[in-house]
């Protein structure tokens, strides 16, 4: 990009590539400068602009970036991208009065807009006024039917208050919008976890296992619930990736051991036991279980030598004493 701007000095868009392109390599300085020339090139184009004034928000130089958006504003009155810039560099600075004032400005530009609904709920938010924030984003999900931001936001904002009923509601509705997206599922299925609806979580994440089949939050939660509604053969398939790509979690390792022994596959069961116990030591349950196996199989030399640690680990323990 260098060798570009060196034989099209007066090149707009090799400027504004070789910008970019510093700003993301860690060069910002040496990036705004070339925005800044790019932007004297075609001072009609918003894009350089826009950029400087990013550049200067990620590298966390506020006072920079709130001097460029006031410009930038005051040449494009009527533009809603030049007010959230603007409302956004007031955040940052803490300045939240003059930031909601330019959020109700951009609200008359565009009415709806998700960007200034959101920033003047993060202000109510933090007055503590959260009946009011959810106006705010009920207003851009109103101008803006399932959009993701507004919906998750909005959703938190009705778990923190308790209500359930509403937050599910707004959940489902961003699911329904959005079949693919995975951020509703799994928040709803992290509330249904706590409260043991497994199937429910079931029901929500089969439909996206495929295309995210190698996500770990995905993977897991599908199978412990598995599990723990009695799905081992399925439950086996989901953690015995889960494992793959989490293989140091001893607790998953556990899991997975759990659902072998319910698919009665002893060999399975017994090696995940093992797994557990190199992991994790102090794993009581799967040692304990592991012990049994070993009893079982007239394995007692290998067993007795787990029975020390046992020992060593919860001797007053009735199970324990037993074994």
């Amino acid at each position: 990009l260098k060798q570009v701007v060196a034989l099209q000095p007066d090149s707009g868009t090799a400027r504004m590539n070789l910008g970019m392109g510093l700003v993301m390599s860690g060069e910002t300085s040496a990036g705004i400068e070339e925005l800044e020339k790019a932007e004297a090139l075609y001072p009609e184009s918003e894009v350089a602009t826009i950029k400087i004034i990013k550049a200067h928000l990620a590298n966390k130089s506020f006072d920079e970036a709130l001097k460029a958006s006031l410009a930038y504003r005051e040449n494009h009155p009527d533009s809603i991208t030049a007010h959230i810039l603007l409302g956004t560099s007031y955040m940052t600075m803490g300045d939240s009065a003059n930031a909601g004032k330019v959020f109700e400005e951009a609200l008359v530009i565009e009415p709806g807009n998700i960007s200034a609904n959101s920033g003047l709920a993060a202000i109510a938010l933090q007055s503590g006024d959260l009946d009011k924030a959810k106006g705010y984003y009920r207003d851009a999900i109103e101008k803006h039917p399932g959009a993701l931001a507004p919906s998750m936001n909005l959703a938190a904002v009705e778990h923190a208050q308790g209500n359930f009923d509403a937050m599910q509601d707004v959940l489902n509705q961003a699911i329904s919008a959005n079949p693919d997206a995975l951020a509703p599922r799994l928040s709803l299925s992290r509330f249904y976890l706590k409260r043991a609806q497994h199937q429910k979580i079931i029901e929500l994440l089969s439909p996206v296992r495929d295309n995210n089949a190698d996500n770990p939050e995905v993977r897991g939660l599908l199978g412990e619930s598995e599990l723990a509604v009695g799905d081992y053969t399925r439950a086996v398939d989901d953690l015995s990736h889960f494992v793959k790509l989490v293989p140091k979690n001893a607790q998953a390792h556990y899991s997975l051991a759990r659902a072998y022994a319910g698919d009665r596959d002893r060999n399975g069961y017994y090696r995940e036991l093992r797994t557990v116990v190199e992991l994790d030591e102090k794993h009581i349950n799967a040692r304990t279980e592991l012990i049994k196996l070993m009893l079982a199989e007239k394995n007692t030399a290998e067993a007795g030598e787990h029975i020390e640690i046992l020992k060593s680990q919860a001797e007053d323990q009735p199970e324990v004493l037993t074994l």
